[in-house]
């Protein structure tokens, strides 16, 4: 089951509304504009929370972009 559906299917958002989160969530990463509406479920928000978040893993050294790398 792919995993837009899976999470559907437990009860989660749905399926119209997270790929609309997605495109959100990318929108933010690719242009740095967070872009929230009820419709994409703050998916701009939810990415720019994620991505300030690992900076700050990252920052302290308790998140290490290398261990991916291999």
């Amino acid at each position: 089951m792919p995993e837009v559906k899976h999470h559907v299917s437990r009860g989660g958002t749905p399926r119209n509304i997270a790929e609309k989160k997605i495109i959100a969530s990318l929108d933010y990463l690719i242009n740095d504009i967070v872009n929230d509406t009820h419709d994409n479920d703050t998916g701009g928000s939810i990415c720019k929370s994620w991505k300030e978040n690992l900076k700050q893993l990252i920052l302290q050294n308790k998140f290490k972009l290398q261990q991916f790398l291999t």
